[in-house]
């Protein structure tokens, strides 16, 4: 054998392992980088083992969208289902890190909420309305309160 792939012989995988310094605790930690195969393609060993929990059944949305959040909240033994409404103002970050933030305004207040995309937390997102804007982080929504607040809707 040349040295590549497994203990076996074969070269389904490869890992390498490398020493990695965390910047806060200044410990040396072993990071396992490996490609794995799937299907014929190759993959990070880390986002296969992260594709086991993103969620499948999400709609598509963005930006300037209306969507309603239910949130699973527990509270002791008890567990409920509690909905945020709003406009998403941004989706940030990708894979099983995603999160995309919710603005809504109630009795006059203004509230903004992250959401993990594939937190087990979440029991669904609705999209309400389809918002056309031609921004990815819609911020200056912040600042506007009223009818100078709304986004118009996407024609389809």
């Amino acid at each position: 054998s040349s040295g590549k792939g497994t203990r076996d012989g074969s070269r389904k995988s490869r890992l390498e392992t490398t020493s990695v310094t965390n910047i806060r605790t200044k410990n040396p930690t072993a990071l396992v980088v490996g490609v794995c195969q799937e299907g014929g393609k190759t993959m990070n060993l880390i986002e296969s083992v992260e594709n086991q929990y993103k969620k499948t059944d999400l709609p598509e949305f963005g930006p300037g969208d209306i969507v309603r959040v239910n949130t699973r909240i527990r509270e002791g033994q008890k567990e409920r289902l509690q909905a945020y409404e709003g406009t998403v103002i941004r989706r940030a970050h990708s894979g099983t890190r995603a999160t995309f933030t919710v603005r809504r305004v109630a009795f006059g207040t203004g509230s903004e909420r992250t959401f993990p995309l594939h937190s087990p937390n979440i029991e669904s997102i609705k999209v309400v309305r389809y918002g056309a804007v031609r921004r990815a982080k819609l911020y200056y929504l912040r600042n506007r309160t009223g009818r100078a607040a709304r986004v118009k809707e996407r024609r389809r």
